[in-house]
């Protein structure tokens, strides 16, 4: 797998690569051997040959542009946690921002393979380099002559929404058969709309099929942090309105829709940001407005590396608290239903709002 940033003023893109051939391991080596050792007045201990460097889950890898090795990093995984170790610039380039893209293209190979942390053990000398790159300390017990521990949490949202336009078709073609559980929930929900009513779809992913069907009575307006899902959208639903957003910071006028849908889609939040979105709904729903929602089963926040070819993540309170959340808004739930998955499931729940 190959990770690049974007060409500016310096050159063209930087990727990051295995080692392959010995040319490519010699880069590797000199480059730490003489930033992380020798410049810093240790010569003659640097160990080539180290049995971690081979080891399952440990990537070595070298910042390349245009061909020519300009840094290193060894990304060690665990997930949901990765580690960097021994990152450096050469340094004849040093000062010009290499440092910072190395990071964010580490961070970016962490997130593809389901780590949500990343940690390393850093330099006195890098920490300030490091706190700009969102990295903060984890002990306060920081001394100059020793690496300190510092972490960084990655922003999940940015995988699930990469992970999404990467998988999309994968996820859900543009047609879907009418023995799915949607429709069903289509069928608990459709009786209580009229021609013409505003409704939202939360995490509409490419429409099919609420939106698509719901679009044949009412006004609905649909949003996705994914850009492919949204594009697909606005094709498979023409006369639907779709915009790419996050649902935790979308903004609506009180009582704008007379029903709101959240299918599978408030679960890929960090759960601390669930509760807040459900107040949120409750003030777009006018008065005696209907939610369909579905919750987790059981608490989890985490990762999978590999769902329909992408990483994931999703994160959720158990069924219980969410509908204890639900009740505490000023929902009052109408009908729910479990639906099994794996030695899980989720609660699909329609609720009106009461005031």
């Amino acid at each position: 797998m190959t990770d690049t940033t974007p060409s500016d003023s310096r050159g063209g893109c930087c990727e990051l690569r295995s080692p392959t051939t010995p040319q490519d391991w010699e880069t590797y080596h000199s480059i730490r051997r003489r930033v992380l050792f020798e410049l810093r007045g240790k010569s003659g201990v640097y160990d080539a040959n180290h049995p971690d460097e081979h080891l399952p889950g440990n990537h070595p890898k070298l910042l390349v542009q245009e061909g020519a090795a300009i840094g290193v990093i060894r990304i060690d995984l665990a997930p949901p946690v990765a580690t960097f170790r021994r990152v450096a610039i050469r340094e004849d380039l040093q000062g010009r921002g290499y440092g910072t893209e190395l990071v964010a293209l580490a961070e970016s190979f962490a997130r593809e393979h389901g780590c949500g942390e990343v940690r390393s053990w850093v330099d006195p000398a890098a920490v300030r380099f490091y706190t700009k790159c969102g990295f903060h300390l984890t002990s306060e017990d920081v001394r100059t002559d020793r690496a300190v521990p510092m972490a960084k949490e990655l922003d999940p949202k940015q995988l699930v929404r990469d992970s999404y336009d990467r998988i999309s078709h994968a996820y859900r073609g543009d047609t879907l058969p009418r023995d799915r559980g949607y429709f069903r929930w289509l069928d608990v929900l459709l009786p209580y709309l009229r021609q013409g009513d505003a409704v939202l779809d939360l995490g509409c992913g490419c429409g099919v099929p609420m939106a698509q069907e719901l679009a044949q009575l009412c006004d609905i307006t649909g949003i996705d942090i994914s850009p492919v899902q949204i594009e697909r959208a606005r094709k498979l639903v023409p006369n639907g309105t779709f915009e790419c957003r996050d649902m935790a910071s979308a903004e609506f006028e009180e009582g704008r829709f007379a029903a709101i849908l959240s299918l599978f889609s408030i679960i890929h939040l960090p759960v601390r940001e669930h509760r807040p979105l459900l107040a949120r709904m409750f003030s777009w729903l006018r008065s005696g407005g209907y939610l369909l929602i579905s919750l987790g089963h059981s608490t989890w926040t985490g990762y999978e590396e590999d769902w329909y070819g992408a990483p994931m993540y999703w994160s959720h309170a158990d069924e219980q608290t969410s509908l204890t959340w639900l009740e505490e808004t000023g929902f009052e739930v109408l009908w729910q239903e479990f639906l099994p998955e794996g030695k899980g499931g989720h609660r699909i729940v329609l609720a009106r709002r009461l005031l």
